[in-house]
């Protein structure tokens, strides 16, 4: 049985933090994807991975985790496409219909 792939939204210390522990135990990361392309181009190499910018089309994936403050997870949310995939965040205080607007996704919080 494989593993669903990832897509990490976001290229902080969550980021950082979740990255590696999916690597650790096996969980594909099909990217990283954030503002700063700084950032995102840092984590990427240090995951082994693809780095992707909002503004350009994202890679298809199982989940999609966001890995921003919860101030920001609204306005990032809003900028996914529509898919199939599970949204997770590590976020406990924002509901499901903001990190879900407009769409019939999953909501998974970590907590």
């Amino acid at each position: 049985m494989s593993l669903p792939s990832v897509l990490l939204l976001g290229s902080g210390r969550i980021a950082y933090h979740l990255g590696h522990a999916f690597k650790r135990v096996g969980v594909p990361l099909v990217g990283i994807v954030g503002r700063n392309e700084e950032t995102v181009k840092e984590l990427s190499v240090a995951l082994d991975t693809r780095s992707f910018s909002l503004s350009k089309g994202l890679p298809e994936s199982s989940a999609v985790v966001i890995c921003v403050s919860d101030q920001a997870i609204a306005e990032v949310a809003k900028l996914l496409p529509a898919r199939n995939s599970a949204i997770i965040t590590p976020a406990v205080q924002v509901p499901w219909t903001v990190c879900c607007p407009m769409r019939t996704a999953r909501h998974y919080g970590l907590s």
